[in-house]
């Protein structure tokens, strides 16, 4: 299974980017032999990382599933099936 974080960072606390870039690591290590059937074959963690007076400029949204998700990269124009795919926001106090 594919798992990913997307973080969204304020300048304000970019310095927590790289212990992001250190979770994200780990989760993919973890779960790229698990699997959960069909249902679910990829995972996408948005994470909200803003300091103060910048929380309206990124609302966290509801789960979103995606039935058979195909990712396109604009700059390199190719193309990723990423199966069944369940995206969602958090925001840690």
């Amino acid at each position: 299974m594919i798992v990913a974080i997307a973080p969204c960072i304020d300048e304000e606390i970019e310095r927590l980017l790289h212990g992001v870039g250190r979770i994200s690591v780990r989760l993919k290590e973890c779960f790229a032999d698990k699997s959960y059937g069909d249902d679910i074959e990829s995972l996408f963690l948005g994470l909200i990382l803003t300091g103060p007076g910048s929380e309206r400029l990124h609302p966290v949204k509801g789960l979103k599933y995606r039935r058979k998700f195909t990712l396109k990269n604009s700059l390199t124009r190719t193309t990723e099936y990423l199966g069944n795919t369940v995206e969602f926001r958090i925001k840690p106090d």
